[in-house]
C-alpha cells in the first residue's frame, strides 16, 4: 500500500549556472579552526513545541575526520563556533528519542538523516530549529518452550516497509536484552510498523555447540537406574541406555511465535506510544550436520580451504545480526573433508574459498595453509580487500545452494574452480591526481543494507586490486555474480548530494556499453577484460534552492530526482537520488548522467520506496522536468505551490 504523502507541485525558475561552495579534502579536525558559527534550538515535534534539554547535536562533514558535538542547554539552545567554511550535516540524538538518521522524513515531523547547513567564513547562522520526536516503545516477555522465561536473549524491532508489494525489514534501533524474567523493552522507535525478532544470543551461530533434547525414554532410563537398590546393582544388569535425543537449538523467532519472517505479525506504533504485552515463545528446532569434501581443480583433496555457510540474499534477513553473524565457518582437514554441526533448518549457500597450491619446495611436498592462515586471509579480504595479486590470494572457489530440514546433509562433493578475472584501465577526465600509489579498484555485490556500507563487504564477495602506474588494474579470484565497481583513493568525493571537490566514477564501459546502471554481470561464469573506468572531478550537477510561496528558503521537505526513462528506475540506480535541502533551502545532486529527469518535492520520504516503480510513477504528475547535458552544472530553483504549510 502506498504511504500517505503529499507531493507538492513545484514551479521552476532557471537561473544562470552557479558553482556551489566547495569543500576541501578531509584533514584532522584539530587542524581546522574556522570563523563561522551555527546556533539554534532543539524542540519537540509537537503542535506546541517544547525545548529538548541535553540533546546531542553533531556536525559532520567531509572536512572533519571526527564530527564536532555540542549539547543543548536547559532551554534546548545550542551554539557551535570556530567552524571552517563548508557544508555540514546536523544530527540530533537523545536516549529514548528517535535517533537522527533513522529514515529520510520531513524535518517538520522531527525525523530525518540530519539537517544540512552551509556556512561561509565569518558567517553566523542563527535561528535554526531542530525538531525531535519522542520515540515509541515496544515491550513484552519472551518465554522458552514450557513457559520458563527466556533469559539474556537478544530482541530486535525491525522496521518494515513494502516495495512493489514485497515486505522488507531494516534495523532502526539497537537490540534489547531480556532480563531474568524474560522481559524486554525496545525504545527510541520512530512511528511505523515493526517486526519483533528474538535470538537466543546476540552472538549465536550455527555450529556454536551441541544441545541435545532429552527424550522421555532417557528420563525413564535414568529413573530405572535410580530405582535399583545398591545391593541389586551388583547382581542385576543395568538397563541399556536409550538412543540420545536429537540436537536442537533455539531458532530466530518472530512475534507472535513463527520462525518465518514472512509469517511475522507487524506491530504498528505511533510517536511516543508504548506497545505493551508483545509476548511470545521462542521456538526450538532440530539441528543437523552439513558435511563434504573439497577437491582442487585437479581433483585432489584440498586442505585448509575456508568453508562458509551463509544465508542467501533472498532470505529476507536484513538486520545487523544476520549481516554479521549469519554464517558458520570451518576449514577442511588434510583429506579435504569438513563438517559443520548444529545447523538449523533453512536455505543456505555453501561457499568455499581457497588459495592456489604453492609450488613444491626444494625438499618436496606442499604445505597446506593452516586454519589460522586462512582465517587471517579471509579477514584481510574483509578489512582490506582481496588484492588480486599472485601471492596468497583466495582465488579458487566453489558454491552450492542447500536446504536443511533437520536431516544430515552430505557428504557433498565440492570441486574448486579458478576465480574469474576482471581487468581494465582507469581514465581521468582532466589531470590525474598524484600520487596514485594508494588507489584501489573495487567490485562487490550490492550490499543488503545500504545503511551499513562498511560491513557490507562481509558477505558480498569483495575483490580489491591496486591501480598500477600505467592506470591499469586486474582483479582475480572473483566469484560469479553481479557486481558494482568503485574506486578508492585520496581525493574521491564522499557524497553526491553535498558540495565539495573530488573525483567521482562517471562511467564503467565495455566498448560503448555503460555498466554503471545494470552492474557487471559475471553470472555466466566468464570474466571480463577491457573495462574503461572514467573518473571526473567535473561531474554534471543540478543545484538550486527550495522556496516557499513568499520566495523564502524552505528546507523541511526532501527532494527526489529520477530519470524520465522508466527503464532506468530500480533499486540502486544512480539516476534516482534524494536529498534533504540545507537550512538555507539549497540542494545539490551531483554525478547524474546526461539525460532528462523529473524533480519532485515530498512532505516525507522512505528511501526504500525509491526502488518502487509505482512510487516513482506517482510523483510524475507533480514533478518538473530538468534536462542535463554531459558535464553541465545547472541551477534549478524549486518553488512550492501554495506557499509554506
Amino acid at each position: 500500500m502506498m504511504p500517505l504523502i503529499t507531493v507538492f507541485t513545484v514551479l521552476s525558475i532557471v537561473l544562470a549556472p552557479q558553482a556551489p561552495q566547495r569543500d576541501g579534502p578531509a584533514r584532522p579536525s584539530s587542524q581546522l579552526v574556522g570563523t563561522a558559527s551555527v546556533s539554534g534550538v532543539v524542540v519537540t515535534a509537537d503542535e506546541n513545541p517544547q525545548p529538548v534539554r541535553f540533546a546531542s547535536v553533531a556536525f559532520s562533514s567531509g572536512l572533519l575526520s571526527v564530527p564536532r558535538v555540542v549539547v543543548s542547554d536547559e532551554d534546548g539552545r545550542f551554539t557551535i563556533t570556530e567552524l571552517p567554511e563548508g557544508s555540514y550535516t546536523m544530527l540530533t540524538q537523545k536516549a529514548a528519542w528517535v535517533p537522527a538518521g533513522a529514515a529520510v522524513r520531513s524535518a517538520l515531523q522531527g525525523v530525518g538523516q540530519g539537517v544540512p547547513v552551509t556556512v561561509k567564513a565569518g558567517e553566523a547562522v542563527r535561528g535554526i530549529t531542530l525538531r525531535m520526536a519522542k520515540g515509541a516503545v515496544i515491550s513484552g516477555v519472551v518465554r522458552l518452550p514450557g513457559g520458563k522465561p527466556g533469559v539474556s536473549m537478544s530482541v530486535m524491532a525491525l522496521r518494515t516497509s513494502r516495495v512493489d508489494g514485497k515486505r522488507s525489514t531494516t534495523m532502526t534501533a539497537m537490540p534489547g536484552t531480556t532480563d531474568d524474567q524474560g522481559r524486554y523493552r525496545i525504545y527510541g522507535l520512530e512511528p511505523g510498523e515493526y517486526v519483533v525478532q528474538v535470538r537466543a544470543s546476540f552472538i549465536a551461530l550455527p555450529g556454536a555447540g551441541d544441545v541435545r533434547q532429552v527424550l522421555p525414554s532417557e528420563v525413564r532410563w535414568a529413573e530405572a537406574l535410580a530405582a535399583q537398590a545398591p545391593t541389586q546393582a551388583s547382581t542385576m544388569p543395568a538397563p541399556p541406555p536409550p538412543d540420545l535425543g536429537p540436537t536442537v537449538t533455539y531458532s530466530t523467532t518472530y512475534f507472535p511465535g513463527t520462525v518465518y519472517l514472512s509469517d511475522a505479525a507487524g506491530v504498528p506504533v505511533r510517536a511516543g506510544e508504548e506497545r505493551l504485552n508483545i509476548d511470545f515463545e521462542i521456538r526450538r528446532v532440530p539441528t543437523t550436520t552439513v558435511s563434504g569434501t573439497v577437491l582442487g581443480v585437479d581433483g585432489t583433496p584440498v586442505a585448509g580451504a575456508m568453508v562458509t555457510l551463509s544465508l542467501p540474499p533472498s532470505s529476507g534477513q536484513e538486520d545487523i545480526v544476520a549481516l554479521l553473524l549469519d554464517a558458520s565457518r570451518t576449514t577442511t582437514r588434510a583429506d579435504g573433508a569438513f563438517v559443520l554441526t548444529t545447523v538449523p533448518p533453512g536455505a543456505y549457500q555453501l561457499i568455499v574459498r581457497a588459495t592456489p597450491p604453492a609450488p613444491p619446495s626444494v625438499g618436496g611436498g606442499r604445505q597446506a595453509p593452516t586454519a589460522d592462515a586462512m582465517a587471517s586471509a579471509m579477514m584481510a579480504g574483509i578489512m582490506g580487500g582481496l588484492t588480486g595479486s599472485a601471492g596468497g590470494t583466495m582465488s579458487l572457489w566453489a558454491r552450492e545452494s542447500i536446504v536443511v530440514d533437520g536431516r544430515p546433509v552430505g557428504p557433498l562433493g565440492l570441486q574448486l574452480r579458478e576465480g574469474l578475472t576482471v581487468s581494465g584501465s582507469v581514465v581521468f577526465e582532466g589531470t590525474a591526481p598524484e600520487p596514485l600509489s594508494n588507489a584501489r579498484v573495487t567490485i562487490a555485490e550490492p550490499a543488503p543494507i545500504s545503511r551499513l556500507p562498511d560491513f557490507a563487504m562481509f558477505r558480498t564477495n569483495p575483490s580489491i586490486g591496486p591501480l598500477k602506474p600505467d592506470h591499469t588494474f586486474e582483479l582475480a579470484g572473483v566469484v560469479p555474480g553481479v557486481y558494482k565497481l568503485g574506486v578508492m583513493m585520496p581525493g574521491m568525493r564522499l557524497s553526491s548530494t553535498t558540495p565539495g571537490d573530488g573525483w567521482m566514477v562517471k562511467s564503467v564501459k565495455v566498448g560503448d556499453r555503460d555498466l554503471m546502471d545494470g552492474g557487471i554481470d559475471l553470472t555466466g561464469g566468464s570474466g571480463i577484460t577491457g573495462l574503461v573506468v572514467t573518473l571526473t572531478n567535473r561531474p554534471s550537477e543540478v543545484s538550486g534552492r527550495v522556496l516557499d510561496g513568499a520566495s523564502q528558503p524552505f528546507s523541511a521537505f526532501p527532494l527526489v530526482i529520477f530519470s524520465v526513462d522508466r527503464n532506468l528506475w530500480g533499486a540502486g540506480s544512480r539516476r534516482v537520488q534524494h536529498v534533504q535541502p540545507a537550512t538555507n533551502g539549497s540542494y545539490l545532486f551531483a554525478g547524474l548522467p546526461a539525460g532528462q529527469y523529473y524533480l519532485a518535492a515530498l512532505t516525507e520520504l522512505d528511501p526504500k520506496e525509491l526502488a518502487s516503480a509505482a512510487f516513482l510513477e506517482s510523483l510524475v504528475g507533480s514533478a518538473i522536468t530538468v534536462t542535463l547535458a554531459d558535464g553541465e552544472r545547472k541551477t534549478q530553483d524549486v518553488r512550492l505551490a501554495g506557499g509554506r504549510p
